[in-house]
């Protein structure tokens, strides 16, 4: 607890001009589809959605657009949605169609390649890299109620090695917990059990 508060401590937080107006976007949206002014609504979100800059938060920003649209033009709408969950599979919400499995492992660069392009990509300084390994090992601990965020923390773990990874599970109705992609066509499908209580885990 005293690593993470000493690595915790120093880091500043703070919110761009970007962030801030994709909030007051989503803000007019709301207040516009709470008057049934859906073009207006739909056009708030667009922007907010043309504006921003990773494909989480653009699939994100796409699937609550898609509910908007669902009022005026529901065959849309699924399009949207389907194409939102392709840039943010956390999206809770599927389409109609489905989504189609996307294998992982294509990537022919090794691993310390993946790993520098990574955290170059992911942190801009050496303290964000500190707070990320934190949280993440502060939630792969085995307890109660926590398969969720065990799960997440070991997909999140891998990258950070310079692998690949996904849930199956949560994102395709089937298959392993976690899934990683070490390369050279091999990986470790991962079935957490971090809520078991007895003794022995076969």
């Amino acid at each position: 607890m005293s690593a993470s508060k000493t690595a915790l401590a120093p880091v500043k937080y703070v919110t761009t001009a970007t962030e801030l107006e994709l909030a007051q976007l989503r803000r007019s949206s709301f207040d516009a589809a709470c008057v049934m002014r859906y073009a207006d609504a739909e056009a708030a979100l667009q922007t907010a959605k043309n504006k921003a800059t990773e494909n989480n938060v653009q699939g994100w920003l796409g699937w609550q657009l898609a509910e908007v649209k669902n009022f005026t033009n529901p065959v849309e709408a699924q399009t949207l949605l389907q194409s939102s969950t392709a840039l943010n599979i956390q999206i809770p919400v599927r389409s109609l169609a489905g989504i189609d499995y996307t294998r992982i492992g294509k990537d022919a660069k090794g691993q310390a390649e993946r790993c520098l392009e990574y955290l170059r990509r992911q942190f801009s300084t050496e303290n964000e890299l500190v707070v990320m390994v934190n949280a993440i090992l502060d939630d792969l601990e085995f307890r109660p109620n926590s398969a969720n965020r065990f799960e997440t923390a070991l997909a999140e773990l891998a990258p950070i090695i310079g692998f690949e990874s996904q849930r199956p599970e949560v994102s395709f109705g089937a298959g392993p917990d976690v899934l990683w992609s070490l390369g050279e066509a091999n990986y470790w499908t991962i079935e957490c059990k971090n809520e078991a209580i007895v003794a022995t885990i076969s």
